[in-house]
């Protein structure tokens, strides 16, 4: 008997988990499993699949019955594909991320009366009772007997669901020998030890979960059980493998090139495997210096995963195919035969479509006896499978892939057939005819390209489709450009012009004109979603994930903004954020965030050209930068934020409005140490600005705009003011007052007493002016020393700001300012501002009433129009500027 059969047993009757249970039998105690909550030993393993497996016998579990198992990535979900194996069940595996509906029909076409699921929870459809909870189950009692393992063999293992050519998907019968012969294979060419330990990565959905989840576990190594997700964290998923020592890691080339660009360090494996669609000759010399050996594996789920395997090298990356690195040569368990147009195998160097033959062809389709006998037919004394590749064989043998003959795609290594993508499609009332193929984006990677024709009187649109498609197919199926035709290509024959969707493809996104005005953040994320996507221009209204992006596209893009913008994102900013306007507003708010928390001045860049912009910059003062919606400021000066709240230092630190607007000089003259400035504020950041450009032409400086927007009004000035409209004497006064006008009038009585009635609510609310002091008081200290957080304090940020900024307002005694200045106000709260200002200000100042309330004043079309009005003034003040030089240089020189 040789090493192999003693390892492995007669695979002709053998039970999967026969294998693993020997491993377990020489080390107990070794690591089998490593997920989020911990490490799972041998042992601990086979206690819990002997438990799950008792568990479905208790049930009524019969031999090959199959089990749907829905469940999140955790070491109870390895046990519980053993548990069902060892009990003789099928197991049909499903992602729980998956549309429930989808997986709800896929559950009842599997044919499963029983559900594994997570916590107890299952799609709709399924009923209670059918659903086993994991969590519930406890593990059997020390020396309890436990059920022999079931036969296994020729006996089916697994249903997979793979896309179908009919619009549902297809279930794909893989037996125990057809699995076990691909693991024995797999364990030979890739010399696997005991001390490997396999990153697990794959949703049991796809195939590749086989390899990841059993090779490590029937050769007593290890494995590494990550979400799906930590694919969209690629530095996350590097210090992982460093931590962990992982010496495996498998996954899709277009995965390998992110993961690759986003970490360029990424750590050196014992063997890297790029599997599920082709691998440029570029990646793969990648690969090569990846790790110490570099596999390009090929095979489809109907042959049990591998089949076909290619050690690539810098001297064997080179290839007879414009489209990918050689596939290489059969496993040690299949036999390939290329076929030509009338079904005849070839001999030598020949082209052809790819047959794959031998004992890990799985069983068929379930339920489905035409397709499976159109797909698995006699060749060469094999039951051989049709993969639908065309492929060239060198005359080294070696396999070398073109492309598909049908209309099959792969993407992100997943084979998809259009067929379902346009069924779900058609599902919309408003689409009349559907098409879908693959494109090619900007990164080289593929993604789903689908195309509709609407019905008349009908405009769906693409969030409208995209939203519909959520219910019906999972993430890796979803198109990810969606265009409207009114009439879809087609080639002489009569058939859907693919090629001709692909060439439109390359246009998207240019039939939207881009409007006039848009932020300096949405162009240039514009130029870097066009670099990364292709196409055409993007335009604010865009969803990154319905003109070409996917997942791994957005972990990129977003890379690429970090570096653009010089700031950090959060990792799913992409999926809260996913619109143009939308990422660009976020974008702009980290900006500002970051560059509060990394300075201590008060000054900070908000718009318009660092540098060399018309004229000096515009220092903006301002309370909330957020309100501002800053992104879409693009004058052609510089805007800088006087953010006197910033960390809650600034306006702490006024004990007055004078002494608040000194400290925020300061910071102004630290970016510009010399006039002409310009100057502008918003409600109390008017009136804050109003009062810098009072102190700065008292020093003799030169102010050359003072713009105003709806400021708040002072309340004492050392002129006579305009009573505001709506404000009165102050409580005790108007009390007293109306005291001696109930006297004189009505001779006391009761309506003497009820106005002195009124007078002790008046007089009391005045009395309660010194808590209310207090409290300005503690919101100081709070807001100096944020350590005192248990101070009784108000804590709204909008109530402590008036908290302190009104006694600040409260003391200011403003003064006549003789300097140019614009007044813009809103119609509905404007009316006391105008008054007040309009006796502290020019007669020739320009006051502009614009429709809308205070805060409306940066909501269209009153934005617009006040940012107008502010570049044009600037405008005319440097022209101003500019004549005021010329005359000063030009007079001497005319009078010589």
């Amino acid at each position: 008997m040789n090493k192999a059969t003693d390892i492995w047993g007669n695979i002709g009757a053998t039970n999967l988990v026969s294998v693993i249970a020997r491993r377990a039998q020489e080390t107990p105690d070794a690591i089998a499993i490593i997920d989020a909550e911990g490490e799972t030993s041998y042992a601990a393993l086979m206690r819990r699949t002997e438990a799950i497996h008792a568990a479905l016998i208790a049930r009524g579990l019969e031999p090959q019955a199959p089990v749907a198992v829905l469940m999140d990535r955790r070491a109870d979900l390895v046990a519980a594909l053993l548990g069902i194996l060892r009990a003789g069940g099928i197991y049909a595996p499903f992602d729980p991320h998956d549309p429930p509906e989808r997986v709800a029909r896929m559950i009842a076409r599997s044919g499963a009366q029983t559900v594994i699921a997570s916590g107890g929870r299952a799609p709709g459809g399924v009923a209670a009772r059918d659903i086993l909870d994991l969590d519930a189950v406890p593990n059997l009692p020390a020396g309890r007997d436990v059920p022999p393992i079931a036969p296994g063999g020729d006996r089916l293992a697994y249903l997979l669901f793979t896309s179908g050519t009919t619009g549902e998907p297809k279930a794909v019968q893989v037996t125990h020998a057809n699995t076990l012969h691909l693991l024995r294979s797999a364990c030979d060419l890739l010399r696997f030890t005991r001390a490997d330990r396999y990153l697990a990565t794959s949703t049991i959905a796809f195939d590749a979960s086989v390899t990841e989840l059993f090779l490590p576990l029937c050769t007593g190594a290890s494995l590494l059980l990550r979400g799906r997700d930590i694919l969209l964290a690629p530095h996350l998923l590097a210090a992982d493998v460093r931590a962990f020592g992982v010496t495996v890691v498998q996954t899709a080339p277009s995965v390998w090139a992110a993961l690759l660009r986003e970490v360029p360090d990424f750590p050196q494996v014992r063997i890297a495997i790029t599997h599920g669609e082709a691998v440029t000759p570029e990646l793969a010399l990648r690969l090569c210096a990846q790790g110490q050996e570099a596999w390009n594996l090929y095979g489809p789920t109907e042959t049990t995963v591998w089949a076909i395997g290619w050690r690539l090298g810098p001297d064997q990356v080179n290839s007879v195919s414009p489209v990918s690195a050689p596939i290489g040569r059969p496993l040690g368990h299949i036999r390939a035969y290329v076929v030509d147009p009338e079904g005849v195998a070839l001999d030598g160097d020949a082209q052809g479509e790819l047959w794959l033959g031998g004992p890990s062809v799985a069983r068929g389709y379930l339920g489905n006896g035409a397709l499976t006998q159109a797909r698995f037919r006699p060749l060469g004394g094999d039951r051989a499978y049709w993969t639908g590749d065309l492929v060239h064989r060198d005359a080294a043998g070696v396999l070398h892939y073109l492309g598909r003959i049908d209309d099959q795609m792969q993407i992100r290594g997943v084979r998809l057939e259009p067929q379902e993508v346009e069924a779900a499609l058609l599902r919309d009332p408003r689409v009349a005819q559907a098409a879908v193929t693959w494109f090619e984006r900007g990164d080289g990677a593929r993604g789903v390209l689908g195309a509709i024709v609407a019905r008349a009187g009908t405009a769906p649109t693409v969030q409208d489709l995209h939203a519909g498609l959520t219910a019906h197919l999972p993430r890796h199926m979803m198109p990810t450009l969606i265009l409207s035709f009114a009439q879809l290509p087609m080639t002489a024959s009569g058939k859907i012009d693919r090629a001709a969707l692909r060439v439109a493809a390359l246009a998207q996104g240019g039939k939207n004109a881009a409007p006039e005005r848009r932020t300096d953040t949405e162009r240039r994320l514009g130029a870097l979603w066009h670099r990364v996507l292709g196409g055409g221009e993007a335009v604010p209204e865009d969803n990154f994930f319905t003109i070409g992006g996917d997942s791994l596209t957005a972990v990129h893009m977003v890379t690429e903004a970090e570096i653009l913008f010089g700031i950090r994102l959060p990792l799913h900013i992409a999926f809260e954020a996913p619109t143009l306007a939308a990422l660009a507003s976020r974008i702009d708010a980290e900006r500002l965030r970051e560059e509060l928390n990394a300075q201590r001045g008060f000054v900070f860049h908000l718009a318009g050209p660092g540098t060399d912009g018309q004229g000096p910059p515009l220092f903006f003062c301002h309370p909330d930068l957020g309100l501002a919606r800053s992104g879409v400021w693009t004058p052609p000066f510089a805007i800088h934020a006087i953010w006197y709240w910033a960390r809650g230092e600034g306006l702490a630190r006024g004990r007055s409005l004078e002494a608040l607007a000194a400290h925020h000089l300061m910071s102004v003259r630290a970016v510009q140490a010399v006039g002409p400035y310009r100057l502008g504020g918003y409600s109390f950041g008017g009136l804050l600005a109003f009062e810098m450009a009072q102190q700065l032409r008292a020093a003799g400086e030169t102010v050359e705009l003072l713009f105003l927007l709806d400021p708040t009004a002072p309340r004492q000035a050392s002129i006579p003011l305009p009573t505001p409209e709506g404000q009165a004497l102050p409580v005790a006064a108007r009390a007293w007052r109306r005291l001696q006008r109930v006297a004189i009038a009505d001779g006391g009585g009761a309506a003497l007493r009820d106005a002195a009635q009124a007078a002790a609510r008046a007089l009391a609310a005045a009395a309660a002016r010194p808590l209310h002091h207090l409290r300005c008081k503690l919101t100081a200290l709070r807001l100096k020393a944020p350590g005192l957080g248990w101070l009784p304090f108000q804590t709204h940020p909008w109530r402590a700001f008036a908290n302190h900024a009104m006694p600040l307002l409260a003391r200011y005694q403003a003064v006549p300012y003789d300097g140019r200045a614009v007044l813009v106000l809103s119609a509905e709260g404007g009316h006391n501002g105008k008054g007040a200002y309009g006796a502290l200000l020019r007669p020739d100042t320009a006051m502009i009433t614009l429709e809308g309330s205070h805060r409306g004043l940066f909501d269209a079309p009153a934005l617009g129009q006040w940012l107008a009005a502010l570049e044009s003034e600037a405008a005319d003040a440097r022209a101003r500027s500019q004549d005021k030089v010329q005359v000063c240089v030009g007079g001497p020189s005319a009078q010589t």
